[in-house]
């Protein structure tokens, strides 16, 4: 039985890494591979290739990297309608869709349809239909494990949001969280300190793929609220994105740039500004961290997160490059016994790597290999 698997964003980096990654590792493969994935959807912003027995190796290099077109679309209903009208009258196997790009609104609505109106699952590696939807269609669509897997959405899909749903299932309350959720900044402060110009820094990491298509949502803070805000809805709390106090890496205003060449080129002005803030701390024996709380007194949560300076042999600064780290308290991990979580936080091997593993979670009668 094969695990059917329709891709949207595969012309992107995270899509088509996963992509590639698939028939590297023999996925695809039923004479090599005791659960075989099947890829029979592939899908651009605008165009979308399809195969219900598959489609093989040379046309999903073709359509990811934009050698070969595909038939036109106008919105993504018109994908899932054409599931339900061509594909589901014949369907023999469990059909997932994976969300790999950072779309909008128009994606919740597609999340919400499918586990809506359809018995198909999702994975998703896209922070954004978790942190627009209101909480209790949050709850509508991650009810259920097997149908929605949403890890790669925090700590490029390390145990984070794991814990905290099983600690959720099982009574065992969250007391307080601290976190650096962001391997770009992570990298960032961990290359400051060895004297390089942020700015440089910043246009290495952009190449790397190590940040968002635009820098601009890891420096303004974003990236990590939405993270932080997933984290506190996956633990129960009613929370949205408007909740979290925001201390943006580098001041909003000087982040409204869309082009990110021209948007590195311009942080030059922060270089000078950031050599004082490293020097300040090291006076301190301190490092830079970015750092992410959800604080609970009571029934009553605050999440916010900044730039600060923490002892440099402390549980987050002794951090380095991409690595995140989460410390969780809850009734059964106190204050002096946290659960830790550390791994790294970026990287697009790393992310594809963690969407194929939620996929095996969809698995049906899963074989150990």
């Amino acid at each position: 039985m094969f695990q059917d698997v329709f891709i949207i964003g595969t012309t992107g980096k995270v899509g088509r890494t996963l992509v590639r990654q698939m028939f590297a590792n023999n996925d695809v493969d039923s004479e090599k591979h005791e659960n075989p994935t099947r890829i029979i959807g592939l899908a651009s912003s605008s165009e979308f290739v399809h195969d219900f027995q598959g489609i093989g190796s040379r046309t999903a290099k073709g359509f990811t990297n934009g050698s070969m077109g595909g038939r036109k679309y106008y919105g993504l209903m018109e994908i899932f309608e054409l599931m339900q009208e061509k594909y589901l009258p014949s369907r023999q196997n469990n059909l997932v869709f994976v969300d790999a790009t950072t779309g909008g609104k128009e994606l919740l609505e597609l999340h919400d349809e499918i586990i809506s109106e359809s018995d198909y699952g999702i994975v998703t590696a896209n922070k954004n239909p978790l942190v627009l939807s209101d909480f209790k269609t949050f709850n509508l669509l991650t009810k259920n494990v097997f149908r929605y897997g949403y890890r790669c959405s925090v700590m490029a899909g390390a145990d984070a949001v794991d814990f905290l749903r099983d600690a959720r299932d099982l009574g065992d309350s969250l007391l307080g969280l601290e976190a650096c959720l962001s391997g770009t900044l992570g990298f960032i402060t961990t290359e400051l300190h060895k004297r390089k110009n942020f700015s440089d820094i910043l246009n290495d990491a952009y190449h790397r793929g190590y940040t968002e298509p635009n820098p601009a949502d890891d420096l303004s803070g974003i990236d990590v609220g939405k993270k932080i805000t997933i984290l506190a809805r996956t633990s129960g709390f009613d929370v949205n994105l408007e909740d979290v106090e925001v201390e943006s890496f580098v001041p909003m205003k000087y982040l409204l740039e869309k082009d990110p060449e021209v948007l590195i080129k311009k942080m030059q002005s922060f270089d000078s500004f950031f050599r004082e803030k490293v020097a300040i701390a090291e006076g301190k024996g301190n490092v830079l961290r970015y750092l992410a709380r959800i604080d609970i007194n009571g029934d009553k949560v605050k999440l916010r997160i900044g730039l600060v300076d923490v002892p440099r042999d402390s549980e987050f600064g002794i951090l380095s490059g991409r690595i995140n780290k989460v410390k969780i308290n809850t009734d059964t991990y106190n204050e002096n016994d946290p659960y830790i979580v550390s791994a790294p936080g970026a990287g697009l091997n790393v992310t594809a790597r963690n969407i194929r593993r939620d996929l095996l979670w969809q698995l049906e009668n899963r074989i150990a290999i």
